[in-house]
């Protein structure tokens, strides 16, 4: 059914994601390469899977979820969503935690 599209959609990205993360994330774990992650395949699969929310993904789908599904899949969203802007505005993206507060104040 299509409530479990959603949340199919979601889950798909939260695991791209977090396998973006894992990829190319310094040992340390301050620092994302982001330019690598940029070209790499895995962001391609993640771009290819985020147009399933543009195609499969209904106002009405969402509000049928339960609020915390509903709540679990904006979070999952907004930070595909982050990690993309990180990617599309390269060099601009947040490098490191201490950058984040620039990134976001200059992204939206």
């Amino acid at each position: 059914g299509r409530l479990g599209g959603v949340e199919e959609v979601a889950k798909g990205l939260q695991e791209r994601v977090l396998a973006l993360y894992d990829s190319f994330i310094s040992a340390d774990g301050s620092r994302v390469d982001f330019a690598r992650m940029r070209g790499s395949k895995l962001f391609a699969d993640y771009v290819r899977a985020s147009g399933q929310l543009r195609d499969g993904v209904t106002v009405g789908a969402l509000a049928s979820l339960p609020e915390a599904s509903r709540n679990a899949f904006f979070i999952n969203i907004y930070n595909a969503m982050t990690l993309h802007a990180s990617l599309a505005l390269g060099d601009r993206g947040p490098s490191s935690q201490e950058h984040r507060g620039d990134f976001f104040g200059g992204a939206s």
